[in-house]
């Protein structure tokens, strides 16, 4: 014996005419989709900042 939800879905499955999306078998058993969350990015890193003095060269 399967729990409800998961009877849901195989019926969702059973009924669909072709392969489904997990994001499309959600809303058709009854449950809120989240979008997805964006990848967090990673900051720059910082910029090098060494002076030249007049000859060319770093300090």
């Amino acid at each position: 014996m399967l729990l409800r939800v998961y009877q849901d879905i195989l019926e969702v499955v059973d009924d669909a005419p072709g392969p489904l999306r997990a994001k499309q078998v959600v809303p058709r058993i009854g449950l809120l989709a989240r979008g997805r969350r964006p990848r967090p990015h990673r900051p720059a890193p910082p910029a090098k900042t060494d002076i030249l003095d007049a000859s060319g060269t770093s300090d």
